[in-house]
């Protein structure tokens, strides 16, 4: 399900869904159910303890390590934590095969549900099957998939042409009051995501006019040493490319690193997505290459989906695969000149307790539960 999208300011956003929701309502590597985070023991019912039955999460991550991708899980775990919920983390590493065995583990162990963040569906077909027989609810978090759809009990996903159109709209003014014209887009085509944000992006620099005179893949498989490689051949073919805009996140360290080692981070800009944990210190850099990135508090969804298992667990409800509509995720561009702080532990740009504290208030009136 796409989000719904806007520009309004943070706190108009957050009061609207706290609104709505009063009036109806880290990570470590491991092949199958790897690392755990426990949110505390088992509770035998709400009337006694205050809190739901204990249930256990199994979430597969296509790169636990993306600054992205921590923040779906920071999210999701944050809203576990209170309800006495374990989450278990399988970690993918880019690697489709080592997700389909998380799944496949998770199925065995008998987990409640399963959660998958940016997986395409084909290599996963054996184990989302396996859990639609054993009755286990999948959600897929983050990313929309291809199909098979109907494998999943529902998809919570980012807008990916509404995060294109924002930072291209931001680009058709930065870069042309530059003069620049020559732009490169790192691809990603491993997943479906990927290939959808790319293509937004490259006919939306299009249609703006711009030269696109580099589009290559970056394999999730080999971040770093494709993107530099990426860099350089591009740099070398076209000395007048003047930005680059990777795709995924992932690609942003290694593309600013490159830029300096070849003395071209004055001359030659990075723009792309997500303050995350990696990105914002290289945007805060004075002499960094990355000069902007677009963001917004995306993983919302990780909260909808806590908040649909919640229900279907508490009352048999069918999770609802458009519960994610109705929310509202103000992008904001982020530059040099108004990029958010970097304290010790920082994750995302977007208070966790802004937006999951309306959700405990609805949980705590729905449920009969004493949750903060």
């Amino acid at each position: 399900m796409r989000l719904m999208t806007n520009r309004r300011a943070l706190p108009v956003a957050a009061a609207g869904l706290a609104a709505a929701l009063l009036l109806g309502a880290c990570s470590s590597s491991g092949s199958g159910g790897g690392s755990s985070s426990s949110a505390g023991g088992g509770s035998s019912g709400a009337a006694s303890s205050g809190k739901p039955p204990h249930e256990t999460i199994g979430y597969v991550d296509i790169a636990a390590s993306g600054g992205m991708q921590k923040r779906w899980y920071n999210f999701l775990t944050a809203a576990a934590k209170p309800l006495g919920w374990t989450v278990k983390m399988t970690d993918a590493n880019g690697v489709a095969s080592t997700a389909l065995q998380g799944v496949q583990s998770y199925v065995s162990q008998g987990v409640n549900a399963i959660i998958i963040s940016c997986v395409d569906t084909g290599p996963l077909v054996p184990g989302l099957a396996a859990a639609k027989a054993a009755n286990i609810p999948v959600i897929a978090l983050g990313c929309e998939v291809p199909p098979p759809t109907n494998l999943y009990s529902a998809t919570y996903a980012e807008n990916e042409q509404s995060l294109a159109t924002s930072l291209n709209n931001y680009l058709n003014k930065a870069l042309k009051a530059k003069t620049c014209q020559q732009v490169a887009v790192l691809q990603d085509n491993t997943i479906l995501v990927g290939r959808e944000r790319s293509t937004y992006f490259i006919n939306a620099l299009k249609g703006s006019g711009f030269n696109i005179v580099a589009t290559p893949v970056i394999p999730e498989t080999s971040i770093v040493p494709s993107t530099t490689t990426a860099i350089s051949a591009t740099l070398a073919a076209q000395p007048g490319t003047c930005a680059f805009v990777p795709a995924f996140d992932f690609s942003v360290g290694p593309a600013v690193a490159e830029l300096q080692a070849l003395g071209k981070s004055s001359t030659v800009g990075v723009y792309s997505y997500y303050a995350d944990d990696v990105n914002l210190p290289l945007l805060r850099k004075p002499n960094s290459a990355l000069q902007a990135v677009v963001d917004g508090p995306v993983e919302q969804v990780s909260l909808v989906a806590i908040d649909q298992l919640l229900a279907h667990f508490m009352k048999g409800a069918v999770i609802d695969p458009s519960a994610a509509s109705s929310l509202t995720v103000p992008f904001t561009v982020f530059t040099k000149a108004n990029a958010p702080a970097n304290p010790a532990g920082y994750i995302t740009p977007w208070s966790i307790s802004t937006y999951l504290t309306p959700y405990l208030q609805k949980w705590n009136s729905t449920y009969n539960l004493k949750l903060r």
